[in-house]
């Protein structure tokens, strides 16, 4: 016997549920005797994210806003970066596809550098292109700090 079950983000309207499922789920097992209540903003991002991890995902990420949860109330702020760094690309750059390369490479680029510290010749050979083209790229986008 087979079963089809669509990935969650092809279920966008089950995301709710699962999300009250799973904060009161949290709650129960850690003793929160008030579980927060989430802003509408805060639904609205968990449901246009593309949930790649499927119902796994969104229940580690559920556990992370109750814990850090203020006053009660999961807010935009308790949003892991990830998520919101992937509505934002989004949001702004449409589906320009140049735009949103573009806005990739320059993170891809300020990651290495600041994971081998600023050292060039580290950082090219973790991105896999020659030192010339990070030069290049640093001044293309005008990555001053990083010059």
């Amino acid at each position: 016997m087979e079963i089809n079950l669509p990935e969650l983000r092809e279920r966008k309207n089950d995301i709710p549920l699962f999300i009250r499922y799973f904060i009161e789920q949290f709650c129960r097992e850690n003793n929160i005797y008030n579980q927060p209540k989430i802003e509408s903003e805060v639904l609205k991002i968990l449901m246009n994210y593309n949930w790649k991890g499927n119902v796994r995902e969104l229940k580690n990420t559920v556990e992370h806003l109750v814990l850090f949860s203020k006053n009660g109330i999961i807010t935009k702020e308790n949003i892991p970066e990830y998520i919101l760094s992937q509505q934002n690309i989004e949001e702004n750059l449409g589906f320009d596809l140049k735009k949103n390369l573009e806005s990739k490479e320059i993170k891809l680029l300020k990651k290495a550098l600041t994971k081998v510290d600023g050292n060039k010749k580290k950082a090219a050979e973790l991105l896999n292109i020659p030192r010339s083209t990070l030069y290049y790229k640093l001044k293309n986008y005008n990555l001053k700090e990083f010059l």
